[in-house]
């Protein structure tokens, strides 16, 4: 494999959204786009590159469940990284319907959503 199809298919801690300062800024300045599955906050920063952070609350079901629904978020992250629009952080909740559904699925609802985002920008 070489060196740049490596470089996408990764998904590395500078693409994750980890620091309150960030939480902050994203909750107080960010917009929102939702559907059946999904809800994204999303705003600018200033590091250039795309930031994900998947939140979920105990109240969406057993650890394994909310493991299980994040991995595969982070998942489509990690191969459709070139959808998510540099430049902006996103804070993901998976409604309670997405823990029912297959991958593809998900997959098939959260990328129109990023796609929504990246054009309100």
């Amino acid at each position: 494999m070489d060196e740049q199809r490596k470089k996408r298919f990764s998904f590395k801690k500078e693409n994750r959204l980890r620091e309150r300062k960030n939480f902050e800024h994203l909750f107080s300045t960010g917009r929102k786009v939702e559907n059946q599955y999904f809800q994204i906050i999303y705003a600018e920063n200033k590091q250039g590159i795309a930031r994900v952070a998947v939140i979920l609350r105990k109240k969406f079901g057993q650890a394994v469940v909310r493991n299980t629904v994040r991995r595969r978020i982070k998942e489509i992250f990690r191969l459709n990284s070139d959808k998510f629009f540099p430049g902006l952080d996103y804070a993901i909740f998976p409604k309670d319907r997405a823990k029912y559904i297959s991958f593809h699925e998900l997959k098939d609802n959260l990328l129109p959503l990023v796609e929504k985002c990246s054009l309100n920008k």
